[in-house]
């Protein structure tokens, strides 16, 4: 796998670093999972780690995540999104939207709406799960369909 994995805890440290006051809400995202929905030999462990802050002082939730992962196809990849929450249903499930920006996908054949240099596009959407601190999440990022735990602080 190509990339430096010294880079997660350097993640982790500027993650913390970042003033919190306006986050009503901090995600660490330890864990993610795939399945493509296209035939190919893919990567389907992700070594996924993201800090993602929620303001929810809104009428919509809103994130700002940093991630490191390793893609499809096994190159570490290290992305910035921001999301739009729905509101919990009765259930306490909800929808997200997200757009970003992702390293990891040139030359890969990956899809890339827009692809600038070493950036890659991102849009997917998703539901997750929120009654207990540990947060389940199910996103379509293009053909992966993608399973990830978070937990909620």
């Amino acid at each position: 796998m190509k990339g430096n994995r010294m880079l997660k805890p350097i993640l982790l440290m500027l993650a913390l670093i970042v003033p919190t006051a306006s986050a009503d809400e901090v995600n660490v995202t330890f864990f993610g999972q795939s399945t493509h929905l296209i035939e190919g030999d893919f990567n389907d462990k992700h070594e996924l780690f993201g800090v993602e802050y929620i303001d929810t002082s809104g009428d919509y939730d809103t994130g700002h995540a940093v991630s490191s992962y390793v893609n499809s196809y096994n190159i570490q990849g290290y992305m910035y999104t921001y999301s739009l929450y729905s509101p919990y249903d009765a259930h306490k499930f909800r929808t997200i939207f997200t757009a970003g920006a992702t390293t990891g996908y040139k030359d890969t054949g990956g899809v890339c709406i827009i692809e600038v240099g070493e950036l890659c596009s991102v849009l997917a959407i998703g539901v997750e799960y929120g009654k207990y601190k540990l947060v389940p999440r199910i996103t379509l990022f293009g053909p992966a369909l993608v399973f990830s735990l978070s937990y909620k602080f």
